[in-house]
């Protein structure tokens, strides 16, 4: 079969961009003692105090002593206050 008139072939140009490539953040190392990386399952404001469940993520915490822990976990909940 011949797609002939209206084929998605017709449009393409020479050069192709790469899929999602001007979503890309510039690598950069952060600057910080503790990180958590998780997806969230839901997010709550109430003036300044937030509520968060968060879903399969990791913890890495640097501690007094000088040691650091990594804890990984399933789901997580936790309360932040915001005040300016």
């Amino acid at each position: 079969d011949d797609m002939g008139e209206g084929g998605d072939d017709d449009n393409l140009g020479d050069e192709e961009e790469e899929l999602g490539s001007d979503d890309d953040d510039d690598e950069e190392e952060l600057d910080t003692d503790n990180l958590i990386l998780c997806q969230y399952d839901k997010v709550a404001r109430t003036k300044q105090k937030w509520k968060a469940t968060l879903k399969d993520g990791l913890v890495h915490v640097n501690l007094p002593n000088g040691t650091t822990r990594d804890l990984v976990f399933k789901t997580a909940t936790g309360d932040f206050n915001f005040a300016k």
